[in-house]
């Protein structure tokens, strides 16, 4: 009989320290895990860091809409973060004079696929009279509509308001405007609708309408 319980003792414990095997190799096996997971998110943000490498580029100080021939003063330098293998313009005279072929908005990076060369583009420059309080606030690079109010003095009937240019780019406009005064505005639009303003000039008034949203220089 005393064997029999002392057989019964042994297996008793040879199951406890088996219990006690297993469990130790759970808690290995979960601490196992979790170090491979923390050098797994280790190893992706050295990687990630790597990725995005810090670099000068040059960005847009002002919203700048597209088809505006870009000047010294729409763009400046800035330290950006960019994915390796992808490469900013790099030099200033990359983009001055360059014709923007997508609407860019303040602080956007300036790429070289998002420019036109100089053979590109078939646009005129002209200045175009606006009557007192008819001009808004508005700078170089702004997209703007031109409309043609009919008047007694032109050729054409009477009538109301009419869309001339769709889209034209301002060139140049003064700096303070006096809404007691008549001023002028320099515009950038295609050489094909320059015969319809030129026309629209002396059968009317025109109105400039601005279409995209300024934003103050960084």
């Amino acid at each position: 009989m005393s064997i029999t319980f002392a057989r019964l003792g042994n297996r008793s414990k040879t199951h406890i320290t088996h219990e006690k095997s297993t469990a130790m190799w759970r808690d290995l096996r979960l601490w196992v895990g979790l170090s491979l997971i923390c050098i797994s998110v280790i190893a992706a943000n050295i990687y990630m860091a790597a990725a995005a490498q810090r670099t000068i580029a040059y960005v847009a100080t002002h919203e700048i809409a597209s088809g505006t021939i870009i000047r010294s003063s729409d763009v400046q330098p800035a330290s950006v973060s960019l994915p390796v293998g992808v490469a900013p313009v790099a030099q200033l005279s990359d983009v001055v004079g360059r014709t923007l072929s997508q609407d860019a908005f303040a602080g956007e990076i300036i790429f070289l696929n998002s420019l036109e060369s100089r053979s590109q583009t078939f646009t005129r420059i002209m200045s175009v009279p606006i009557r007192a309080g008819h001009l808004p606030e508005v700078r170089h690079g702004a997209g703007v509509e031109i409309w043609m109010t009919p008047s007694l003095d032109g050729a054409e009937v009477p009538g109301p308001p009419v869309l001339i240019v769709e889209r034209a780019i301002i060139v140049d406009a003064p700096a303070q405007v006096d809404p007691s005064m008549d001023t002028a505005v320099t515009i950038q639009v295609a050489d094909t609708e320059v015969s319809t303003v030129v026309k629209a000039m002396r059968d009317g008034v025109l109105d400039v309408v601005l279409t995209t949203t300024e934003s103050s220089a960084l």
